[in-house]
C-alpha cells in the first residue's frame, strides 16, 4: 500500500537532487506515484532530465499556486484511475487463479501437470481436468478467449459455469459443444 499520493520534488536540495529521488521512486516500488519536478532555471535540459527520471509533471518557478493545484489535481485523479484499474486486474486475476484446476486427479500409469503462463498479465484462459477412473476417461478442456483483463476473466469463467456439467458428455467432444452452445 502507497502511503504517499504524489511527490513535489524541486530539482536542487541540499546534499541530493531531484532527479535521483524521482528515479529512486519510479524504480522502486511506490513507482506508481505521480513526480512534479520544480526548479528556478527554465532550461529544456532540466525538462528532459526531470522526464527522463520518469516525472510526470514539470512546474518552473517563480509558482503560481493555481496553477499547481490544477496540476496536483490532475494528477490525483489519473492516479485515482489508476489505482482503481489496479484493482480491478487483481480482481480479474483472483478470478483466473480460481478457474484452474489446482486439485489434479490422481490417475493409474500416468501424471497430469499443467503450466499456466499468460502471455500477459491477466488472460482469458484456462484448463479444465476431469478423470473418470472406473473407465479410465481423460478429459481435457482448454479455454482462450480473446483478449485481456477483467473482461476476458469474467467470460473464462461463465465458460467454467457453463462446463459444471461436462462430464456427461467426456465421451463426445461434439456433444460438449452442442452442451455449450
Amino acid at each position: 500500500r502507497n502511503d504517499i499520493d504524489m511527490a513535489l520534488l524541486d530539482v536542487a536540495m541540499k546534499d541530493m537532487d531531484g532527479f535521483s529521488i524521482c528515479r529512486s521512486i519510479k524504480n522502486g516500488r511506490r513507482k506508481s506515484i505521480p513526480v512534479i519536478m520544480m526548479t528556478g532555471h527554465r532550461s529544456k535540459e532540466d525538462r528532459l532530465r526531470s522526464i527522463e527520471a520518469g516525472a510526470e509533471d514539470f512546474i518552473s518557478k517563480p509558482i503560481d499556486a493555481i496553477e499547481v493545484l490544477a496540476r496536483i489535481g490532475m494528477l490525483l485523479r489519473i492516479k485515482a484511475l489508476s489505482d482503481e484499474r489496479e484493482m480491478d486486474m487483481d480482481f480479474a486475476r483472483k478470478i483466473q487463479h480460481s478457474l484452474l484446476p489446482w486439485d489434479l486427479p490422481e490417475i493409474r500409469g500416468g501424471r497430469v501437470a499443467f503450466t499456466y503462463a499468460p502471455l500477459q498479465d491477466i488472460g482469458g484462459d484456462f484448463v479444465d481436468i476431469l478423470y473418470r477412473p472406473d473407465s479410465l476417461e481423460l478429459g481435457l478442456f482448454i479455454c482462450d478467449v480473446s483478449g485481456h483483463g477483467v473482461s476476458s476473466a469474467i467470460i473464462a469463467s461463465m465458460v467454467k459455469m457453463s462446463l459444471a456439467s461436462w462430464s456427461s458428455c467426456l465421451g463426445s467432444p461434439a456433444e460438449l459443444l452442442a452442451h455449450i452452445r
